[in-house]
């Protein structure tokens, strides 16, 4: 599953990048998982480490587990994105 967070990631940081003379800048979105189903040994969160000639990077992948939430409290807390939330709150 990390492995898909990367690439899916990275393909959007590509898409998304801006290239000024030499230099690429891509800016990784902010993702996470959601387990509709969960196991006492699931995460709490995905970390995903970059290792790279000029130093390491790391981010976290939030791990968001359904069943801790009622339909109510996912909204409250604003669990799902915006746009998602705009489109079930219809």
């Amino acid at each position: 599953m990390l492995i898909r967070f990367f690439e899916y990631d990275t393909q959007i940081a590509l898409d998304e990048g801006e290239i000024k003379g030499n230099i690429l800048t891509v800016t990784l979105p902010h993702s996470a998982v959601l387990f509709l189903r969960h196991h006492p040994s699931t995460p709490d969160t995905m970390k995903i480490r970059m290792v790279t000639p000029g130093g390491t990077a790391e981010y976290d992948i939030p791990v968001v587990k359904s069943q801790q939430y009622t339909l109510e409290e996912i909204f409250q807390k604003k669990l799902l994105p915006r746009t998602k939330q705009r489109q079930f709150q219809k």
